[in-house]
């Protein structure tokens, strides 16, 4: 469910664009039938603009996270020894004699 969280995120904006442009579109195509009026056809520009201003920052989220991915999976670190753990380097100046 949580796996590949980018990728849903850019699919999730994908929908929610093409549901504002078709929403504003079809509200644009029968309110001028309606009224007789052409104004309303302003609509489904604004709708094409409102729906890609409102889903780039989603979409971008969603890249974002993705890349956070592939570059923590490239930075992964092994897993050291337990044993290598329990040692403690002595520190230069401990080994050299008392004047």
């Amino acid at each position: 469910m949580f796996r590949n969280a980018g990728a849903k995120i850019q699919v999730l904006a994908w929908i929610l664009f093409f549901l504002i442009i078709f929403g504003g579109s079809a509200a644009g195509i029968l309110y001028a039938v309606q009224t007789t009026s052409l104004w309303y056809l302003l609509y489904i520009p604004v709708s094409v603009l409102s729906g890609w201003l409102s889903t780039i920052l989603l979409y971008a989220f969603g890249e974002l996270c993705e890349n956070v991915s592939i570059i923590s999976r490239h930075y992964e670190k092994p897993e050291e020894p337990q044993e290598a753990l329990k040692e403690e380097p002595s520190a230069p100046w401990q080994d050299a004699p008392d004047m």
